[in-house]
């Protein structure tokens, strides 16, 4: 039904085969986005159950994989020397200096 206009278009051309039952609505489609973008495809369990497991493995795989990347990135930052520590030794600089 993805290549019609409409889904009455659909259903004149497939009697009776175009029953969408998932992109019915903005929420149901939010969450199916959300999935995708997870790396899911549409052969997942839609029930709430099987919804709830799903955005559950979704926020893990995410920090699975955020938090070592964040920590490679942010040591990369320090090698390069673009940490934001250089304020704090500025600052303290100034102090010593100024007693």
């Amino acid at each position: 039904c993805y290549d019609f206009n409409s889904p009455a278009a659909c259903n004149a051309y497939y009697p009776d085969m175009c029953d969408q039952k998932v992109f019915t609505n903005m929420p149901n489609s939010l969450y199916l986005t959300a999935v995708f973008l997870g790396g899911e495809w549409g052969v997942v369990d839609f029930t709430w159950p099987g919804r709830i497991v799903c955005l559950f493995l979704c926020v893990v795989g995410i920090g699975l994989y955020a938090i070592p990347t964040g920590a490679l990135f942010d040591s990369f930052g320090a090698v390069l020397g673009l940490g934001g520590d250089d304020d704090d030794e500025e600052e303290e600089e100034e102090e010593e200096e100024a007693n």
